[in-house]
């Protein structure tokens, strides 16, 4: 198993011998149009839109002779969407730019969007596979970008909300880190938690200027300059680095690692954690009623953030089936389980998973148990009992998990091929392209 996920995390060394056809000038002007009417990183202003649709036409009629490099990646990229993280690097795009090299403000205003577009990407795509960043951003000097640039091609509010978040995802990222790395106290992780959760508290106030992360989603009212998709991206970005930040000290097998029952001035803290956790994920659920999705709908808030929130409120339940919120927890479990359902109905089947519904299901059966008075009659109950099993100090590894799971419970989530759904759902119109693919 352990080589099956190795093997999709690796990138396809197979070269791809023949160009595809480009696609025909009444689908390529729609490609145009989603791009820089909707796609996210239009936001950042890397490209003028009237220059681009001049020389496009002018290429489509027949009129451009000359197919230099430059030209057909840019087109192509606009077309498909990509990043080169490594070439803005070695190129220096993340460091200021130099009074000596006689650079324009434009020109080094666009140095700077270049960069930071590929930061949020590289940030992303490191903080959902689980892997390094290639970023030090210790060694960014760059300033964010200052102001709009290009004929509706920006929105500057957006694009620097999105930088703060993939900033403090990668902050969240390295701290957490580091503690597992070193293997440090329950000390000092409660400390980091609080620490970071405080600069969560300073990124809330800002985003509060774009979006009011508080008040219920209002699909009317998104938010300052920015539609509905923009803001439910911001919206499920923070939850997720929210998660990222508390996760640690509200599952109950980190509570045990760490042993953090035992400590009364610690316990205050796992408290104020694992309620911060459970109301996230709650608002994350109710946020996927007005996700909408197409061919371009972000892995973030299509799958990643949803199934989050989802595995958060499955185990809150499970740790107290007791609780007053037990049934609104199951009626938000069932809101997030309807949105995969919409995934698989609007992906023609094509992205289908069972993993949400069984783990509603779980959860419902143990709340029955519980409230019949029946015990160990619940299938899958091995995954919280596993925990008795686990000794002070003891990290479970990955063979501790899967035996439990596979009573009654399947691994489909185990199974799930991200390069086969990763990005594009069937859209055969492509009309409605909207959101740039993170």
């Amino acid at each position: 198993m352990l080589n099956v996920r190795r093997a999709r995390l690796k990138i396809d060394t197979k070269a791809i011998k023949e160009r595809t056809a480009e696609p025909t000038p009444e689908l390529a002007w729609k490609y145009v149009t989603a791009y820089f009417e909707g796609a996210r990183e239009a936001a950042f202003g890397l490209v003028d839109r009237t220059s681009f649709e001049t020389r496009l036409r002018a290429h489509l009629e027949g009129y451009s002779k000359n197919e230099d490099p430059a030209w057909y990646a840019l087109r192509n990229a606009i077309y498909a969407t990509g990043f080169a993280l490594r070439l803005a690097c070695s190129k220096g795009l993340h460091r200021q730019a130099a009074s000596s090299w006689n650079m324009s403000r434009e020109e080094k205003e666009l140095r700077n969007r270049i960069f930071w577009a590929a930061y949020c990407l590289e940030k992303n795509c490191a903080a959902r596979s689980g892997r390094p960043s290639m970023i030090d951003d210790d060694q960014i000097s760059c300033s964010l970008p200052q102001k709009d640039h290009g004929e509706g091609s920006s929105n500057s509010q957006f694009a620097i909300t999105v930088i703060k978040l993939a900033q403090m995802s990668s902050l969240t990222s390295k701290r957490l880190t580091l503690i597992e790395t070193h293997q440090q106290s329950a000390e000092v992780l409660v400390r980091t938690v609080t620490e970071l959760d405080q600069k969560l508290k300073t990124l809330a106030s800002h985003i509060q200027k774009v979006v009011d992360l508080d008040s219920p989603l209002e699909p009317g009212k998104p938010g300052q300059d920015i539609d509905l998709q923009q803001a439910i991206y911001i919206r499920m970005a923070y939850y997720t680095i929210v998660l990222d930040v508390h996760t640690p000290l509200s599952y109950p097998w980190s509570q045990r690692l760490f042993n953090l029952q035992g400590d009364p001035d610690l316990q205050l803290q796992v408290q104020a954690s694992s309620e911060t956790v459970i109301q996230t994920a709650r608002k994350a659920a109710m946020a996927t009623q007005f996700v909408r999705l197409d061919a371009c709908t972000s892995i973030l808030i299509g799958f990643h953030c949803p199934l989050y929130a989802l595995i958060n409120m499955f185990v809150h339940i499970l740790e107290d089936t007791q609780r007053s919120t037990v049934q609104s927890n199951l009626s938000l479990l069932d809101i997030g389980v309807s949105h995969f359902l919409r995934v698989e109905f609007n992906s023609e089947s094509e992205v289908s998973q069972q993993f949400p519904k069984e783990v509603a299901q779980l959860a419902r059966q143990a709340v029955e148990s519980s409230n019949s008075g029946m015990t160990g009659s619940v299938e899958g109950s091995g995954v919280l009992n596993l925990l008795g099993s686990i000794g002070h100090g003891e990290k479970p590894g990955l063979n501790n998990w899967v035996d439990p799971m596979g009573d009654g419970f399947s691994s489909s989530l185990l199974d799930l091929d991200f390069e086969h759904c990763s990005t594009f759902l069937p859209n055969p119109d492509f009309e409605d392209l909207m959101n740039f693919l993170y």
